[in-house]
């Protein structure tokens, strides 16, 4: 319980009279006497939740990692719940994770602040470094002391962070970086940004030894994955909890934390770029299996997913391993490393030269280019703008094996085994049945 007002004095207390996994506390009175022996003095008391938080952060825990899964998925703001409480892609953007807060609530969080949505009071996501969040918290029992427990949801990518994504070292090649360069930048902007990143949400809220969860989900899982690792080295493992959902890869110096789980699907591209071979990797430790199997070969995952497929105005499941091993070695093919990935030049089609209608030219491009310039547009606007990308793979050589994964005719895939595969929701599906571990 905290005190929170007094009749004949200013002075606050906090009082530890918790009851253990309690639910809501009932706001209650007491009387004090003073040291005189005068007047008694009658104080008001707040209640206050808190919960037996009796997980360790070295443990993968089902019950911790389907939260998070939950949580990470909630994260983009067109997810929705319809009136037979499943999940479901609205396709409609709000300026807010709204069905996430909701759950954060219902889960006794409070103080729930989301970033980089767009809002009145957010900022719309212009910058390709950057990504968008939400903190939350709630007073738990952890170890014996009472202790804050911090949420950090970080949401995937959102518009113009496509071409952030494909930033390695940057705009150009950097070796001396060890770190993805636009996962790093959103991780630092999110972590120390003076208006409102995490520091200032600690100081905002007089948040000291906080207990941290942090979850996310592509991009915002590359965020968390960075994020957990830094706050490991600052706060200790044993106060950091982490699950990250279709992980790409962040570093090329890996920190063998036992308090960092990712979740990834070996057929699903994100959770594989950049590349092995390339020398990136994650932190922490990583469970893989692939979707189009657990979907083969387990009834409940079959029946929610094709559910969700449904609810969301899309046909069944498509998976496709073959498809992205093919283009894995189709970029490897071009760009046997990060140095080749900027620096190799191949002709590719273009339609930027004047004239009604335009008229093709060859131009030469490096891997980078091409994926900044050709795929990010295309993930972001579609149709629209993925004239280039079609081009590449309908009248292209150069780069047709990479474009194939991206087209088949002149249809975008990424409404198709690239979503499938990617979904979150089937991240949550195979954690919520248990199917990674």
């Amino acid at each position: 319980m905290r005190l929170t007002s007094a009749v004949s004095s200013g002075y606050e207390k906090v009082l530890d009279c918790t009851n253990h996994g309690a639910g809501n506390l009932t706001p209650m009175q007491i009387y004090e006497w003073t040291g005189s022996g005068g007047a008694n003095q009658r104080w008001t008391l707040e209640g206050v939740n808190k919960f037996t938080f009796s997980f360790d952060s070295t443990d993968c825990n089902p019950i911790l990692a389907q939260d998070c899964a939950e949580y990470a998925m909630l994260a983009y703001d067109d997810f929705g719940i319809n009136s037979y409480g499943r999940y479901y892609d609205t396709k409609i953007r709000k300026s807010s994770p709204e069905v996430l807060i909701n759950k954060l609530t219902t889960d006794k969080f409070k103080d729930i602040i989301s970033y980089n949505y767009g809002g009145t009071n957010n900022v719309n996501i212009t910058d390709p470094n950057r990504v968008s969040y939400t903190f939350a918290r709630k007073q738990i029992y952890y170890k014996g002391l009472s202790r804050t427990l911090v949420a950090v949801i970080v949401r995937g990518t959102n518009g113009v962070e496509w071409q952030g994504d494909m930033d390695v070292t940057g705009s150009s090649y950097n070796a001396s970086l060890n770190d993805h360069y636009s996962f790093k930048q959103a991780e630092t902007d999110l972590r120390t940004n003076s208006s409102q990143g995490l520091t200032k949400y600690l100081t905002t809220y007089n948040i000291t030894n906080p207990v941290y969860l942090i979850t996310g989900h592509s991009r915002g899982a590359a965020v968390a994955n960075l994020l957990a690792d830094t706050l490991t080295s600052s706060a200790g493992a044993s106060n950091v909890f982490a699950y990250t959902f279709a992980t790409p890869n962040v570093t090329k110096t890996p920190h063998a934390r036992n308090n960092i789980f990712n979740f990834c699907f070996n057929d699903d591209f994100v959770s594989r770029v950049p590349l092995d071979e390339w020398f990136y990797y994650k932190h922490g430790i990583t469970y893989t299996k692939t979707a189009g199997t657990l979907y083969s070969s387990s009834t409940w995952f079959k029946i929610y997913m094709d559910a969700f497929l449904s609810e969301s105005d899309k046909k069944s499941a498509n998976f496709n391993l073959a498809a992205v091993n093919n283009v894995i070695s189709s970029v490897l093919y071009k760009a046997g490393n990060v140095a080749d990935y900027y620096n190799k030049k191949y002709i590719v089609s273009s339609y930027n030269s004047p004239g009604t209608p335009p008229v093709p030219v060859l131009v030469e491009v490096s891997p980078y280019q091409y994926f900044r310039g050709y795929v990010a547009p295309a993930a972001i606007y579609g149709l629209s703008d993925a004239g280039p990308l079609v081009d590449s793979f309908l009248n292209g050589k150069e780069y047709a094996g990479i474009a194939s994964f991206f087209v088949k005719g002149n249809v975008i895939l990424f409404d198709e085994y690239i979503y499938d595969a990617h979904c979150p929701f089937t991240y949550y599906n195979a954690v919520k049945y248990g199917l990674f571990v």
